[in-house]
């Protein structure tokens, strides 16, 4: 049996919305007869989604996802070590913009390290098997090409639970890191509280590395005297 083409836009039953006829799909009944579905194919996924059927069949979409870097202890060690003296620990802020649609300011947690020796920064990579090697050239031809590796996210903790215990300088960076990654990220999203609290252990990781933003400097810090 041939699918019947629509040729005229129709309305959603539940959006309410007028769709393309692409938009919606037609159904088999009992009778083995092709019924139009009243709703467009986005309105049927969310119900579809909302079933606990549906949720349990797909785990990996609703549950969030973990890592582990697992690393022998003189390996670990010596990437301590690197860390602490070539990396930096940051909390990345994306304010909204016409041009990436989103509502409110998004941050996320993340790890590079830069050197100038490709082999560090490749060794680094395969121990901890995550991550992206990128390289810049400078323009100076008596500059080397500056080598780094960066991971941010869930991959970052995993890398930073591997090495906290060799950490000494950048401690205290990796300890708000984990505060920060600790916050409800799913469920909670959109909560002005939560959203708030991303916002104060960014400001707290800025200050605490002596790089706050100028928003933070002139609402906690007065300015400076006038001498004479």
């Amino acid at each position: 049996m041939t699918v019947p083409r629509l040729s005229e836009r129709r309305r959603c039953a539940m959006c309410e919305a007028l769709k393309a006829p692409s938009e919606f799909r037609f159904r088999r009944t009992a009778s083995k007869e092709l019924v139009l579905n009243k709703c467009c194919n986005r309105c049927l996924a969310k119900c579809r989604e909302r079933e606990p059927a549906y949720r349990a069949a797909h785990p990996r979409k609703y549950t969030q996802r973990s890592y582990a870097v697992v690393m022998e202890p003189l390996e670990a060690a010596w990437l301590g070590g690197f860390f602490d003296g070539k990396g930096c620990i940051f909390i990345h802020r994306v304010k909204p913009t016409p041009q990436n649609k989103k509502k409110q300011d998004c941050f996320s947690l993340g790890l590079t390290i830069g050197s100038t020796d490709e082999s560090s920064i490749r060794r680094i990579a395969s121990l901890v098997n995550t991550g992206t090697v990128s390289v810049k050239h400078i323009k100076n031809p008596n500059h080397s090409p500056q080598w780094s590796w960066g991971c941010g996210a869930l991959q970052a903790e995993a890398v930073l639970k591997a090495i906290y215990p060799y950490l000494f300088t950048k401690k205290s960076h990796a300890d708000i890191a984990f505060e920060f990654m600790a916050l409800p990220k799913w469920k909670c999203r959109n909560d002005p509280s939560v959203q708030s609290k991303r916002e104060e252990y960014w400001h707290k990781l800025s200050k605490a590395k002596g790089t706050a933003s100028w928003q933070y400097q002139r609402n906690n810090h007065a300015p400076p005297a006038q001498v004479g």
